[in-house]
């Protein structure tokens, strides 16, 4: 049998490195909670085999990103896309919206214009009217690998529309488009 090269055997003692064939560390394909917690909180490494830096984060479904499906809830009609200038700039901060694609809550418009990095077209789903409508719960941290923004797994705890917004916005409020 041939020897392992210097670099796999590296990469296989990493414990950033996600390997595409060892399911030991996966339950329905997707990485184990605690192997992600753990994930997360290692510093950003640069992958040995094409140097980009390489980090798992734990991204929490905030309370600006729950005001900003309020405000899109009442600015659209269910199923119709809005241009994101339509959200006051209050509820949307650095990128922070297109987060919530991960837990299928929201929707980019696909981009037509190849002059433009996106369309800037959003629209709740079925699952985000009803998040925001208070009759589902979802996990309360996504954990997404950078670069490349992708998706790993959940935390296991779940929150509803109020316990995401806490005290920082009135659910009321945002409802009633104020």
């Amino acid at each position: 049998m041939a020897d392992v090269p210097e670099w796999l055997e590296e990469a296989e003692n990493d414990p950033t490195q996600i390997s595409l064939f060892n399911t030991s560390s996966r339950s329905n394909g997707k990485l184990k909670q605690l192997d992600l917690r753990e994930r997360a909180r290692l510093p950003i490494k640069e992958c040995p085999c094409c140097g980009a830096p390489n980090k798992v984060y734990k991204r929490k479904l905030s309370s600006t990103m729950t005001a900003a499906m309020c405000v899109i809830s009442t600015v659209g009609k269910e199923g119709e896309w809005i241009h994101i200038n339509r959200v006051p700039r209050r509820f949307i901060h650095g990128g922070e919206v297109g987060q919530l694609q991960h837990w299928k809550l929201l929707e980019l418009k696909k981009n037509d214009n190849t002059k433009k990095r996106t369309s800037g077209m959003w629209r709740l789903t079925s699952q985000g009217y009803a998040f925001v409508r208070g009759e589902l719960r979802v996990p309360s941290h996504a954990f997404v690998r950078a670069p490349g923004d992708h998706l790993l797994g959940w935390e296991t705890t779940t929150t509803d529309v109020i316990e995401a917004l806490g005290n920082h916005f009135d659910y009321q409020e945002l409802m009633l488009g104020n």
